[in-house]
C-alpha cells in the first residue's frame, strides 16, 4: 500500500512538472505594457466624445515607443485623456492620420486634429505642453498678474503694446508667430495703459517683447519692431531654443551642411545629452556666436558619426570647422565643462599657440550614408514642417 501511495504522489508530482513546463512559455511570452491600446472604432469615439485627447500613435518593434511606454503612467495618472494606438494592429488608421515617425502623439479637439506634438517624448515635457496647448493661444495680462504670469512656462514671451502700434500690425504679427510656436512657448499681452509702465516710463511707453527663457537663465527684449519686418520672428526663435541644442531630423541639415562651426556631443543615453546641455549653459554663453554646442543620438544619427569620422565610442566630441574644412575629434578624458571649453578654444585658435593642445585634425571622407530603418523615428520627408518631430 506504502509503495502505491508513493508511486501515486511521485505521479502527482511528474504532472505538476510537466503541468509548469507546458505553462511556462504563456507566462515568458506575456509582456508587461503601460499601454492600453485601442481600436479604431474606439479611437474614434474617444477624440469625438472627450474634450480633448492626447494620442500616442506607437509600435511594438520601435526603440522610442518602448521608451514613451515607460513614461505612459506618470502622464496617465495627470491626464485622464490619453489613449494609445498600435500601428501593426491599425495600419489603415495611422495611414489616414498620416503617421510617418514613432511614436507620434496628437493632440484632438471636438474629433479633428488640433496640434501635433513634436518634443521629447517624456512626461516632463509632455505634460507642460498639455497644459500649454490648451490655454488661449495668446493670453490677456493685467499689471496685478504680470509677475506670477513670467514663470507659467520654460519659455514666456510678455508683449507689451501701445495702442497705436497696434493699429500698425503689430498684434497681428505677434499673434501669427504665437499660433505657430504655442505648442512650445507660452505667450501674452500687456497693454501699455494698463500694465503698470506709466508711472516709471511714462504715458507714451514704447511697446517692447520680453522672453524668459527659464531653462537658460536667460531674459531678453526687443523694442524695434518696423525697421526690420523680420526681427521679431528671430527674436522668438533665438530666445526660445536653448543655447545648447539636440539634433532633431528638422535642424540637422542646418548645422551638418551650415557655415558656423558647431561642436557635436556624441553621447546614447538621454540623460547623458540632458546633462550637457545644462552644464554646458557656460560654455555656450561664453562662445555664442563662434560655435553652436549640439548634442546627438549617435544610433538615431549614424550617418553623422560616420561623416564626422568617430569610432563608434561614446561619449565623444567632435568640432566641425567648415572655414578650414577641418574637423577635430575629442574622446580621450572626462567630458566637462572646462574640458570642452578648452578644446573649443585650440581648435578655433583662441588661446596663444604656446597652450594649443594637441586635438587630433583630420579631414573626413564622407562615407555612404547607411539606411536606417523608417520605423527608428526617422521622417521620410524631411523638409516636411508638419511632421512630428521639432
Amino acid at each position: 500500500m506504502a509503495r502505491i501511495l508513493k508511486l501515486g504522489w511521485l505521479s502527482l508530482a511528474i504532472a505538476s512538472v510537466a503541468a509548469s513546463s507546458d505553462a511556462a512559455p504563456s507566462q515568458e511570452t506575456t509582456k508587461w505594457s503601460a499601454f492600453e491600446h485601442v481600436n479604431e472604432a474606439q479611437f474614434r469615439k474617444a477624440i469625438k466624445e472627450n474634450p480633448y485627447s492626447l494620442v500616442a500613435f506607437t509600435t511594438p518593434t520601435n526603440f522610442d515607443s518602448e521608451a514613451l511606454e515607460w513614461e505612459w503612467p506618470a502622464i496617465k495618472e495627470k491626464e485622464p485623456n490619453v489613449l494609445s494606438v498600435d500601428c501593426s494592429a491599425e495600419p489603415d488608421l495611422c495611414l489616414e492620420h498620416d503617421v510617418r515617425a514613432y511614436p507620434a502623439l496628437r493632440f484632438y479637439r471636438s474629433g479633428s486634429l488640433y496640434a501635433r506634438y513634436r518634443g521629447p517624448r517624456k512626461a516632463s515635457s509632455i505634460l507642460p505642453y498639455m497644459q500649454r496647448i490648451m490655454r488661449p493661444v495668446v493670453d490677456g495680462l493685467e499689471a496685478a498678474n504680470l509677475t506670477s504670469f513670467k514663470d507659467s512656462d520654460d519659455v514666456v514671451f510678455i508683449l507689451h503694446l501701445r495702442s497705436q502700434d497696434a493699429g500698425r500690425g503689430l498684434y497681428k504679427r505677434f499673434h501669427d508667430l504665437a499660433e505657430e510656436f504655442h505648442d512650445r512657448y507660452t505667450f501674452a499681452i500687456a497693454s501699455r495703459a494698463t500694465d503698470g509702465s506709466a508711472d516709471e516710463l511714462g504715458e507714451d511707453a514704447p511697446s517692447v517683447l520680453r522672453c524668459f527663457n527659464h531653462r537658460d537663465g536667460r531674459e531678453a527684449e526687443l523694442d524695434h519692431f518696423f525697421q526690420d519686418v523680420g526681427s521679431l520672428r528671430r527674436f522668438v526663435v533665438g530666445c526660445g531654443e536653448r543655447l545648447v541644442k539636440q539634433l532633431t531630423r528638422l535642424n540637422a541639415w542646418g548645422f551638418t551642411e551650415g557655415t558656423d562651426p558647431v561642436l557635436y556631443y556624441f553621447d546614447a543615453d538621454p540623460e547623458a545629452r540632458d546633462r550637457f546641455a545644462d552644464d554646458m549653459l557656460p560654455v555656450a554663453k561664453e562662445h555664442a556666436g563662434r560655435v553652436t554646442l549640439v548634442a546627438v543620438d549617435p544610433f538615431v544619427f549614424p550617418e553623422v558619426v560616420n561623416r564626422v569620422g568617430l569610432p563608434w565610442d561614446f561619449p565623444s566630441l567632435a568640432l566641425q570647422n567648415p572655414a578650414t574644412k577641418t574637423m577635430s575629434l575629442f574622446n580621450k578624458a572626462e567630458i566637462n565643462a572646462g574640458v570642452v571649453g578648452r578644446f573649443i578654444a585650440d581648435v578655433l585658435q583662441l588661446n596663444p599657440p604656446a597652450q594649443v593642445a594637441a586635438a587630433e585634425e583630420v579631414v573626413p571622407e564622407v562615407p555612404e550614408v547607411p539606411e536606417i530603418p523608417e520605423d527608428e523615428g526617422v521622417v521620410l520627408e524631411d523638409k516636411d514642417k508638419e511632421h512630428d518631430e521639432l
